[in-house]
């Protein structure tokens, strides 16, 4: 009928009732006059997902358990990972490369959970030793992606085979680095990289 127990003694614990992973300290309360009364509580709960839903509930041995109020999980990035790689992976140095499979982008926290409230721009730039030039590589994300689409790079190695790399950020998040694509130069022109010498007219 809802009425109180003033001679229940038990102990009282808390738990949560989400799916995700969940940290207390002072969870566990005896009651007073058939109330227990939590101090210094505290939850550390990971999320599966951004906006998780979940609850605390009280347990003490056979008494029916009880639900809080639904709280909320709230995701915050702190963190960008490459969901999808770009490709190809092979570039000839000095020429644009249209990427077949352009690249995507996820802010997420530091479990690796996407922040589906993360809105802002990711930029993709190189970590090669040569320089490059781009076409459409700064992406707003959505819900917490980053979908680059006709993305290009010019990349200019200073060697052959040279491997470099796209990095995104933005703002204060870890940045990320794509797999490792490889420069690779292509012959057009003759050098001489050794001149000849002599002088002697006949000799």
């Amino acid at each position: 009928n809802g009425t109180r127990d003033t001679g229940f003694t038990g102990t009282v614990t808390l738990a949560e009732t989400g799916v995700g992973a969940a940290t207390y300290t002072n969870p566990s309360v005896a009651a007073v006059a058939g109330v227990a009364t939590f101090s210094g509580l505290t939850v550390t709960y990971t999320a599966t997902a951004d906006q998780e839903a979940f609850a605390l509930q009280a347990a003490s041995g056979a008494l029916t358990a009880a639900n809080s109020s639904s709280l909320t999980a709230d995701v915050v990035a702190t963190q960008l990972a490459f969901s999808t790689q770009p490709a190809p992976l092979l570039a000839v140095s000095g020429d644009v490369l249209d990427f077949s499979t352009d690249p995507v982008v996820e802010a997420r926290d530091a479990n690796g959970t996407r922040d589906t409230g993360f809105t802002g721009t990711v930029t993709l730039a190189e970590t090669g030793a040569g320089t490059a030039t781009y076409a459409n590589n700064s992406v707003a994300a959505v819900a917490g992606v980053a979908t680059f689409s006709g993305l290009t790079v010019t990349y200019t190695a200073t060697a052959d085979q040279e491997a470099f790399a796209l990095q995104a950020s933005s703002g204060g998040l870890t940045a990320a680095s794509s797999s490792s694509l490889t420069a690779d130069v292509v012959a057009t022109q003759l050098v001489f990289a050794t001149q000849p010498t002599g002088s002697v007219s006949g000799a």
